[in-house]
């Protein structure tokens, strides 16, 4: 048995350095999320109920929402502009839950929107950035009501603002400066009266041209429509993280910088907590299409199997013995475990696994011709385990394998 480890581990070996283990980004993302509200409120920067807000809007979206960053004036304090936005959403019957604001100096906030009502949003929004949209040059309404409407949007990079709006204001263009509806893609926006858009970008190519006379570069400007304008504002679950200062960034990224000793267990302290992604992350995969489900019996296939020994060396997988091969012949199938559910019912300890349409499975063991297998068909992958019922399962009864945290967001 020893000599057959080893030889599994040179495997494993030689597997990881060929292909990645990975779960779905939007369950990875969602997981992300929840870990990064753990540790802001051990951290005592969350007072817990965000958590629980989080979790009960998650399990009534089955995770279909986006994440919308939504400005509001400099001179509102943060608690009236949030109230007055929350009026709006609630009047338009949108369904949407406020995320913790990570940076109130940036005067944004964070909403997590259903996305069956995007088109309600996308109305909401238009009507309100018309009459937020303000600008020391010339306010945004005055330019759109001077020019019945008439104006482009441009988009320029964040390092060519100052130079762009002197070169503007000598040209006696007609523009407002358009709110950064995210302060960290590297871009920044103008309305321009349509008359002057063709002047505004022949001046932005002559800025361009100055810059490679220097041996610099910039990217090039590009005119926008106003819904790819809203798009901006558009956040992915880690661009939010990324809202917060670096101060709370490095007091959530010091838990991920060591998986040894203490430090490991001050980090599964902290995300054993957030219980909550067990039920989201089986019902998201069960329902997305992307995935075949499999049951996994744990007395007959992975006790006293190589399958225990193998996944104490290699934690972040879950490991059982292919049904019809043993002893020296024996083959281990490999999934990562945040694909992998532990479920405990009449039938006994059993296991609900979730294998990817389209990919190969991982085995490991020795082909008849005595070669390595680091991949097997899906199909008679499939041939060798019974499909489970799944309607019959109960959220209490289920819990997510995974013990390996996801990694903090890096800075």
């Amino acid at each position: 048995m020893a000599e057959y480890s080893r030889e599994l581990y040179m495997q494993i070996e030689r597997a990881n350095r060929t292909a990645s283990f990975a779960i779905g980004s939007g369950v990875k993302a969602v997981l992300l999320l929840y870990q990064f509200f753990a540790r802001l409120e051990k951290e005592g920067l969350l007072s817990g109920g965000e958590i629980t807000d989080l979790d009960r809007f998650l399990k009534a979206t089955e995770g279909r929402y986006d994440i919308m960053n939504i400005p509001y004036p400099a001179q509102d304090a943060a608690s009236d502009a949030l109230g007055a936005i929350r009026q709006k959403l609630d009047a338009a019957g949108i369904r949407y839950c406020v995320l913790p604001d990570m940076d109130p100096a940036d005067r944004r906030v964070q909403v997590a929107v259903y996305s069956p009502d995007t088109q309600k949003f996308s109305a909401f929004y238009t009507g309100y950035m018309r009459a937020f949209l303000s600008g020391g040059k010339k306010d945004f309404l005055d330019l759109y009501n001077f020019t019945d409407g008439n104006t482009s949007i441009i988009s320029f990079p964040d390092e060519a603002r100052e130079d762009i709006e002197k070169t503007l204001g000598l040209l006696k263009v007609d523009y407002a400066p358009l709110p950064d509806l995210n302060l960290k893609d590297g871009e920044f926006q103008l309305s321009v009266a349509s008359r002057h858009t063709d002047t505004v970008l022949r001046a932005y190519r002559l800025y361009r041209e100055g810059l490679l006379k220097k041996g610099q570069s910039a990217p090039e400007a590009r005119i926008m429509r106003e819904e790819d304008y809203h798009r901006t504002a558009l956040l992915s679950e880690e661009q939010y993280i990324h809202t917060a200062p670096e101060r709370v960034l490095e007091r959530t990224d010091r838990y991920g910088r060591s998986l040894d000793g203490e430090k490991a267990r001050m980090l599964d302290a902290a995300d054993s907590r957030v219980s909550a992604p067990d039920w989201f992350s089986f019902k998201c995969q069960m329902d997305s299409g992307e995935y075949v489900p499999i049951v996994i019996d744990k007395k007959t296939l992975v006790d006293d199997s190589a399958a225990e020994i193998m996944m104490e060396r290699y934690p972040h997988l879950f490991m059982c013995r292919l049904p019809g091969t043993d002893g020296e012949e024996e083959r281990l199938l490999c999934i990562p475990k945040p694909h992998v559910f532990f479920l405990e019912d009449a039938a006994g300890p059993q296991y609900i696994a979730f294998l990817r349409k389209g990919e190969n499975p991982r085995v490991l063991g020795k082909s008849d011709k005595g070669e390595d297998l680091l991949s097997m068909n899906l199909a008679d992958v499939l041939y060798r385990f019974d499909a489970p019922d799944l309607s019959g399962i109960r959220e209490e009864s289920l819990a997510l394998l995974s013990d390996v945290p996801f990694p903090a967001p890096v800075k």
